[in-house]
């Protein structure tokens, strides 16, 4: 992903949330190659359970670093991530229980969580963030 660097504090916080994408991207890849491995549960179970850790963090940091500049829509992005989660986790908790849920299942969820709301949602408050100084008083963030 592509960083912006003017060197100023929101590029700075900008390159941290594209550096955290990557590693959810990172593990999502791992989780993947285990999965069309064949892997058995526990393997699988762990690489699920540390992107969910690391997923947490992340969205704490967004969390703040939406609340820190403005964001007009940050409540939208916090109500939408805690929705996300407890789907995940619910997922997680299925794949766990039943043995006839596949693997695939849960990676199909983490799959489009990544589209939906990483590459879309996530998108709108780093233009917003990328506007910097130059950000209007009366920002309207694309729907």
């Amino acid at each position: 992903m592509t960083s912006l660097s003017s060197g100023n504090e929101d590029d700075a916080d900008i390159a941290r949330m594209d550096d955290q994408h990557q590693i959810i991207m990172m593990k999502f890849g791992a989780l993947y190659e285990a999965v069309g491995r064949g892997e058995r549960q526990a393997s699988i179970s762990a690489l699920i359970l540390d992107m969910f850790e690391f997923t947490l963090s992340h969205f704490a940091d967004e969390e703040e670093l939406i609340t820190k500049t403005g964001y007009p829509r940050s409540q939208e992005h916090k109500d939408a991530q805690t929705r996300l989660y407890a789907q995940a986790v619910d997922s997680y908790r299925e794949y766990m229980e039943n043995p006839l849920v596949s693997p695939l299942e849960v990676l199909g969820f983490i799959k489009q969580w990544i589209e939906d709301h990483v590459l879309t949602m996530d998108t709108d408050y780093r233009d917003f963030m990328a506007a910097g100084e130059n950000r209007p008083r009366d920002y309207r963030p694309s729907p």
